[in-house]
């Protein structure tokens, strides 16, 4: 009898476990959700402000298709788009505008 207590004893630490396992899981899956949606509205953002500055540079008129102005050929278009490169899609700041604070490392991952 003393060895089904500890038994079950056992078995309810190692529930609790996954169910502690199961809410970081769902935490960081809402995190990375959150993040993905910030990546993707700032990517609209820089890729509507490099429309707008094409469209200005090109008197007006954007080619659809193209993001380059239409004097560039394709070579020289990715030359200039190597020259100015999108470092850093997420920033700090939009990533601390998520509402998301900083783990410790003994709360989880070394990372978020």
């Amino acid at each position: 009898e003393k060895e089904v207590a500890m038994l079950r004893e056992q078995l309810r630490l190692k529930d609790v476990a996954l169910q502690e396992r199961c809410e970081v899981a769902e935490m960081l899956e809402r995190k990375v959700a959150a993040l993905t949606k910030a990546r993707d509205s700032e990517m609209r953002r820089v890729k509507l402000e490099a429309a707008s500055a094409m469209s200005s540079a090109n008197g007006g008129s954007v080619r659809h298709g193209s993001h380059y102005p239409s004097h560039l050929s394709s070579s020289q278009g990715a030359d200039s788009a190597r020259m100015s490169p999108i470092t850093s899609v997420i920033s700090p700041r939009s990533v601390a505008s998520s509402g998301f604070r900083k783990i410790s490392s003994s709360e989880g991952p070394g990372w978020g």
